[in-house]
């Protein structure tokens, strides 16, 4: 007997994953206001926004959706299971009358 409920389950949390792996890079860039080099000492200073990558929001970002969605996982699999519990019970019960 298939369970809808763990198998929806199931398909969320990897399909989360997913969106969460995406987000976490989307994230990670963040603007960074640098000094512009000039060639000659008697110009003015100018300044430029750069997008940098930054690991550590990544790493965190990823680590707290992948606990996430390893937990709803597992709830699936636990469904799963108790109902291939059940019907195991079931067949044992029929069996004997």
């Amino acid at each position: 007997m298939k369970n809808k409920v763990a198998k929806v389950l199931q398909i969320g949390a990897i399909i989360l994953l997913c969106m969460s792996i995406i987000g976490a890079i989307a994230v990670s860039f963040k603007d960074v206001v640098k000094e512009k080099k000039s060639d000659y000492s008697w110009e003015d200073s100018s300044y430029e926004t750069v997008k940098e990558f930054d690991f550590s929001v990544f790493f965190t970002s990823f680590v707290n959706s992948l606990i996430s969605c390893s937990l709803i996982y597992a709830f699936g699999e636990l469904i799963k299971v108790e109902d291939d519990k059940k019907a195991l019970l079931e067949q044992i019960i029929n069996k004997e009358n």
